[in-house]
């Protein structure tokens, strides 16, 4: 316990595992189900979202690759982004977004993919002008976000191609999906998509390091995402939000990036990505000022995880309060 009587201002930068908890706005998750999924899969759904969301948890928003939510997202306390996956059922789209009171909306997943929605840039185009365009036209403020296209090499072509078909489209920002193995490699496509599209905030709505180690996935996931990093995710302005693939119960394919775990309990990549564990303080910054006649006390803790202080002396007279 230190006495602090002197005059200061601090920066108190307190991680999202504070009880009060903080939420990093750009972070969210992308919420998968088995394929096929059972009752049983579904009741899990259920009670697996609320350790997203717990006081403590600094995920914000959350996504299904579906326009609507089951009762257990919509419920869940997390904003609920609403996806047109493909083209069926896309003359619903707007009365389904108007009841929803949505503020995003992500336009088609994969459509460069033969196994996803699998359209042509001139179908996805006229697609957007036909349904999407509306949407801008009746509420301004609503934010319109592109096809979100693989980082294979056919999903820039393909991005690009569908910008030219849609030149008059108002587009709001633009999704784009990310596999591979390292932090370089992600860096490297990350600031490749960024020069390509300079004039669009980007979303990744789907990521991660697809090494087949728990440690070089968890060191991925360090390096992006938490303070140790030069350039996490929160602290790159074009990067408006982003997801990790994903959250849903460890399958037995042999890869090592769910957060949770056969039983549903958070992994050490879910801890760190769901309640925010050594998220970097530029995120969550707060400034206090301290005035001359007050004793600020410290507690150190047992914790180490509970609160970090960065702290800054001046010299202040009388007058200067």
């Amino acid at each position: 316990m230190v006495p602090l009587s002197s005059s200061l201002t601090f920066i108190l930068a307190a991680w999202p595992l504070l009880a009060s908890g903080t939420k990093l706005p750009k972070r969210g998750l992308a919420f998968a189900l088995p394929k096929n999924p059972t009752a049983t899969d579904i009741d899990n759904a259920a009670v697996d979202i609320t350790k997203a969301n717990q006081s403590t948890g600094a995920v914000s928003w959350v996504y299904n690759w579906n326009i609507t939510a089951p009762d257990y997202l919509a419920d869940s306390g997390l904003e609920f982004v609403p996806m047109q996956w493909n083209g069926v059922g896309i003359e619903n789209l707007a009365a389904t977004v108007k009841q929803l009171g949505a503020k995003y909306v992500l336009a088609f997943n994969e459509p460069d993919s033969s196994l996803q929605a699998n359209m042509t840039p001139e179908t996805a185009a006229s697609l957007w002008m036909q349904y999407f365009e509306p949407l801008k036209t009746e509420d301004s403020t609503i934010q319109l976000g592109a096809p979100a296209v693989t980082s294979n090499g056919t999903g820039i072509p393909w991005l690009q191609k569908f910008m030219t078909e849609c030149a008059t489209c108002t587009i709001d920002f633009i999704p784009f999906h990310w596999y591979g193995m390292g932090s370089a490699s992600f860096y490297q496509y990350l600031y490749e998509f960024n020069s390509l599209f300079p004039s669009y905030p980007l979303w990744i709505t789907e990521y991660a390091d697809t090494t087949l180690t728990d440690e070089a996935m968890t060191a991925f996931m360090d390096t992006t995402l938490t303070g140790e990093s030069t350039h996490p995710l929160d602290d790159i302005d074009f990067v408006e939000r982003y997801a990790w693939f994903a959250y849903e119960r460890t399958q037995t394919d042999g890869f090592h990036y769910y957060l949770m775990d056969a039983q549903g309990d958070l992994t050490t990549a879910g801890q760190k990505y769901v309640l925010g564990l050594d998220a970097p303080p530029s995120a969550v910054r707060k400034r206090v000022d301290v005035p001359t006649n007050y004793d600020l006390w410290v507690f150190a803790s047992d914790e180490p995880r509970l609160i970090y202080i960065s702290l800054k002396f001046f010299e202040f007279t009388d007058h200067d309060y």
